[in-house]
């Protein structure tokens, strides 16, 4: 058996080397001379698995380790009875951190108080429904908008679903869709420019999915109109090359990381290792130790308060991430930064692996810990 596999998926070598011949290939460079007698294929977002792609290979099966499957043209693998597996839920912790460490920002820099703040989330998935149940455990209120869940659910469900409208007046707004062209529930430009003029003074708005599900024009063009709005964006489209214009506009700018973290890498790993031995009817010869490493010891003086915010922001530190990338995409490095600082935040250890000393939270405080699986020693 030939696999052809992304060199930068966590822990593959030592996941799939026994299975037989592996080669690691940059996800960019995959294409389809790479995987023409290749049996399987693992992958990430970067690499578009099209019909093109695939023309003339011995593929069987595909694997990506992400939760979305919008780089995958799912139709070519199902006309040719390619299986597919995702990581779908692998990385949700991950990108909830990467949420609270936007709403850190909020607190530290716009002067939110998360305590007064309804929030409302689009997508009621693995993700949305995880910054819930967080937010719900600090005692915010949440306003939940999913329709095709609701369609589901039935009518018992209206009192836990909201519409746009309801969530458009909410202090911070969340995104969490896939990217869907669906005609019942479509998700591109879902956030329009009607919507974005109608959100309340002083808005918290953070996209953490995909970039086509705003409007990038329509959202430039309402920032330069209300600079009351705070825009944390971490998805773009036409990635790596986003709109230099938005990069600079929006508040904090991040290359498509909101999931990075080694916790949820070598989940989906292991997510795609289940799903191919399943496929395929192995047995894995020899799996990696994924246990989760040592606690990463955080000392309150690392910041400049004992604040739970400033905290979090020191351990997920999304200004200078911002910053780092909004300096190359400035220099016309978009693509390099894209890669480079991926690369560099694929170990990034998730807040519940902190241990806090030096200081005790309470109240409030020690609400957001707790949430977030902070341990205070």
């Amino acid at each position: 058996m030939k696999i052809v596999a992304d060199a930068g998926l966590i822990e593959i070598k030592e996941l799939f080397a026994g299975f037989g011949e592996l080669e690691l290939i940059p996800g960019r460079d995959i294409d389809a001379a790479a995987i023409r007698n290749a049996d399987a294929l693992l992958i990430r977002s970067v690499t578009a698995v099209t019909a093109e792609l695939l023309n003339g290979s011995s593929i069987k099966f595909v694997g990506t380790a992400t939760s979305g499957t919008d780089h995958i043209d799912v139709e070519s693998l199902h006309s040719r009875g390619i299986a597919l597996a995702d990581a779908r839920g692998s990385n949700a912790n991950a990108v909830v951190d990467y949420c609270f460490a936007g709403i850190g920002y909020g607190v530290t820099n716009r002067g939110f108080d998360i305590k007064q703040s309804r929030v409302g989330i689009v997508g009621h998935g693995c993700v949305g429904s995880l910054l819930a149940r967080k937010l719900n455990a600090m005692g915010v209120q949440t306003h939940l908008c999913d329709p095709p869940l609701q369609e589901t659910a039935g009518p018992q469900s209206t009192d836990k679903y909201s519409t746009l409208d309801v969530i458009a007046q909410c202090q911070i707004v969340s995104l969490h869709v896939p990217l869907t062209k669906d005609a019942s529930h479509p998700t591109v430009d879902l956030i329009d420019a009607e919507f974005l003029r109608s959100l309340r003074a002083g808005t918290l708005l953070i996209n953490t999915c995909r970039g086509s599900v705003v409007n990038e024009i329509a959202l430039l063009q309402v920032l330069g109109e209300r600079p009351d709005l705070c825009c944390v964006v971490d998805v773009w489209e036409n990635e790596p090359a986003p709109s230099s214009d938005l990069v600079m506009a929006v508040d904090l700018a991040t290359p498509h990381i909101a999931g990075y973290s080694l916790e949820a890498k070598r989940a989906a790993s292991r997510q795609l290792l289940d799903q191919f031995c399943q496929h395929f009817d192995v047995t894995a010869a020899h799996t990696a130790d994924t246990a989760e490493s040592n606690p990463v010891p955080f000392v309150a003086a690392e910041c400049r308060s004992g604040d739970v915010w400033e905290a979090i922001l020191e351990m997920f530190p999304l200004e200078r991430i911002s910053e780092q990338f909004r300096t190359s995409v400035a220099a016309g490095n978009s693509q390099q930064a894209f890669d480079e600082l991926r690369k560099k935040l694929v170990t990034r250890r998730e807040l519940r692996s902190y241990q806090m000393s030096g200081i005790e939270w309470k109240g409030e405080q020690r609400l957001v810990g707790n949430a977030l699986g902070i341990e205070s020693v």
